[in-house]
C-alpha cells in the first residue's frame, strides 16, 4: 500500500470513527460510525496481491448483510415490537468474524498485507464492541464456543495469516468476556494490539508468509528470538505481556462466578500456547545458515524482545499501587 494523500485520509477518517464511537452514547450513531469505519477500510486493504479483490469484495458483502440486519433490529426495538438483542449479539459477532461466522475472515485476510491484518483484528473492533458496551450484550454460549473451536481450528496450520487469525477469534472471545467492566476491555485491547503490531511487525519484515518459513531460513539469532518472544507473548506465557490479559480476564471471570467460562478460557488457552511454542520451538531449534548477528537489525530487535518482557511487571505494579 502506498503512501499517498488519499490513504492519509482514509486513515484520519477512520481515527474519527472511532474517537467519536468511543464519546457516543446513542446507538444509532455507533451504527452510523461502524459504517464509516467500514467505508474508511476498504480502500486501504487494496494491493498487489492476486487475492486482494475477492478479499474485498467478500468484506464488503459480509458487513453489508449484517449492517442493514443491525439497522432493521435497532428500528424493531425502538419500536419495542419485538426483543432484538440476540440479533444484534449474532450480528455483531459476525462483523466481527467469530464464531460460528469465521470462515470468511480467515479467507479474507489471505488477500491483505499483516498491516491491515493487524487493525482489522484491532482497530475495527472497537465500534462494534462499542455498541455491545451499551446495549450490555453477552452471550456465554457464543463465547465459549469462539473459546474452544478457534483454539481446535489452530491445529496444524501452516499459514501464518490463518494462525493469527483463528488467535484473534481467540481474542475476541477474551473480548467479549471484558466488555463486563469499561475500563479492562480496553486496557485488554490496548495490550492486544501492541502484542499484536510487534508479531506482525517481524512477520512482515521477514517476509514469513508460510509457518514452515521459520524452521528452513537464513535469520539471525536475535531475530529468530525476537519471532519466538512476540509468539509466546500472543500465546500469554508469563512473565510476558499477553499473560497479564489472561490474567485480568480470570480474575473479572471469578469475581462473577463465571466457572464454565473459566474451564472454556483455560483448556483453549492451552491449546493455543501449545501451537504458538510448537511453532516457535521449532524455529528457535533450527539450526541458522547465518549465525552470526547482524549489526543493522540488533537494536530494533533487542528492543521488541525488551518491550514484550517488561511490560507485565510494569502493569503489575501499577495495578498493586492501584
Amino acid at each position: 500500500m502506498k503512501k499517498n494523500s488519499t490513504n492519509n485520509l482514509f486513515k484520519w477518517m477512520m481515527m474519527f470513527t472511532i474517537f467519536s464511537t468511543i464519546s457516543s452514547n446513542s446507538i444509532m450513531m455507533i451504527w452510523i460510525m461502524i459504517e464509516m469505519s467500514n467505508m474508511a477500510f476498504i480502500p486501504l486493504m487494496m494491493n498487489k496481491s492476486i487475492m486482494n479483490s475477492e478479499s474485498i469484495m467478500k468484506f464488503f458483502i459480509i458487513q453489508s448483510m449484517s449492517s442493514m440486519t443491525i439497522l432493521l433490529a435497532i428500528m424493531f426495538m425502538y419500536m419495542k415490537t419485538l426483543p432484538m438483542k440476540m440479533m444484534i449479539t449474532v450480528m455483531l459477532i459476525m462483523k466481527m468474524g467469530g464464531v460460528p461466522f469465521s470462515n470468511w475472515l480467515v479467507m479474507t485476510v489471505e488477500g491483505m498485507n499483516f498491516n491491515m491484518m493487524m487493525i482489522l483484528f484491532t482497530v475495527m473492533k472497537i465500534p462494534p464492541l462499542m455498541m455491545m458496551n451499551s446495549l450490555n450484550l453477552k452471550n456465554n454460549l457464543l463465547i465459549m464456543l469462539s473459546m474452544v473451536l478457534s483454539s481446535l481450528m489452530m491445529i496444524n496450520q501452516n499459514s501464518t495469516k490463518k494462525m493469527i487469525s483463528y488467535s484473534s477469534i481467540f481474542n475476541l472471545s477474551l473480548l467479549m468476556v471484558s466488555i463486563m467492566e469499561n475500563k479492562l476491555w480496553m486496557q485488554f485491547l490496548m495490550n492486544y494490539t501492541m502484542m499484536m503490531w510487534l508479531l506482525t511487525k517481524e512477520l512482515e519484515k521477514n517476509k514469513m508468509m508460510n509457518l514452515n518459513q521459520m524452521m528452513i531460513n537464513n535469520k539471525n539469532l536475535l531475530t529468530k528470538m525476537s519471532i519466538w518472544i512476540s509468539m509466546m507473548s500472543m500465546g500469554g506465557l508469563p512473565p510476558l505481556m499477553g499473560f497479564v490479559n489472561k490474567m485480568l480476564i480470570i480474575e473479572l471471570l471469578v469475581k462473577n462466578n463465571e466457572f464454565m467460562l473459566i474451564s472454556s478460557l483455560i483448556l483453549s488457552s492451552s491449546i493455543v500456547m501449545f501451537m504458538y511454542m510448537k511453532y516457535s520451538l521449532s524455529c528457535m531449534m533450527m539450526s541458522s545458515l547465518l549465525p552470526k548477528i547482524n549489526k543493522k537489525v540488533y537494536s530494533t530487535n533487542f528492543n521488541m524482545i525488551i518491550l514484550n518482557s517488561m511490560i507485565l511487571p510494569m502493569l503489575m505494579l501499577s495495578k498493586t499501587f492501584n
